[in-house]
């Protein structure tokens, strides 16, 4: 596995379910359900909305805003983009790529899992929503085992936060690749592929990453 990136702020780094995305996705749901103790179904719908921002690029720019520091910036689309260049201590883009400290910033930043849009209820007026699944914060939402589909939804609205009408051009797609990755990691952690992907500028090499896990 290992994680791939490409500094980029243009659309498709890579063909959806591609090896790279895939590596990256094996990385992500390694770091929240085996490192942080997530539930499947959680992952599941973290991945799903992070094909849509980000297509799962570490390296991704918001695209349409010629690599602006106060636009969307990473795996989540952090905004400003400065709320990863501060964390990690760099303006650096290779730095600012790293993935694994990406999913770090994301599990210790649960301020930025907020109900301004889910009421109670489960209903969302900006949204235009119902029956969508309630947490008080991001520790309760990740342990949740509801339906992959609708936990999609809740981390769309609680934690994404997309335009009313983004999220409703988007959310079958979000919700239908959540599915995708669940099915795909679902009972067992993720497998290295059977051979390495063809060493590229941006790649980790990935037979380091896994000589080192298998030597943990």
């Amino acid at each position: 596995m290992g994680w791939h990136y490409l500094i980029t702020d243009r659309a498709g780094w890579t063909t959806p379910h591609s090896q790279n995305q895939t590596d990256n996705a094996a990385e992500v749901w390694l770091h929240l359900v085996d490192v942080n103790g997530w539930t499947e179904e959680a992952a599941a719908a973290v991945l799903g909305n992070m094909q849509h921002e980000s297509y799962i690029n570490p390296g991704q720019f918001e695209i349409g805003y010629n690599y602006s520091m106060l636009h969307g910036f990473g795996l989540g689309q952090w905004t400003p983009a400065t709320k990863i260049s501060n964390y990690i201590g760099s303006t650096n883009r290779d730095a600012m790529s790293d993935g694994a400290k990406q999913m770090n910033y994301l599990v210790s930043t649960p301020s930025q899992y907020t109900n301004d849009y889910l009421n109670p209820d489960g209903t969302s007026n900006y949204y235009n929503e119902s029956g969508v699944p309630y947490f008080s914060d991001m520790d309760d939402f990740s342990h949740s085992t509801a339906a992959v589909r609708d936990l999609t939804k809740t981390w769309a609205i609680c934690w994404e936060k997309p335009g009313a009408t983004a999220y409703a051009n988007s959310i079958s797609d979000r919700m239908d690749d959540a599915e995708y990755w669940y099915t795909i990691f679902h009972g067992s952690p993720p497998t290295p592929p059977p051979t390495p992907p063809t060493p590229q500028e941006d790649d980790i090499p990935w037979l380091a990453i896994f000589m080192s896990k298998m030597l943990r």
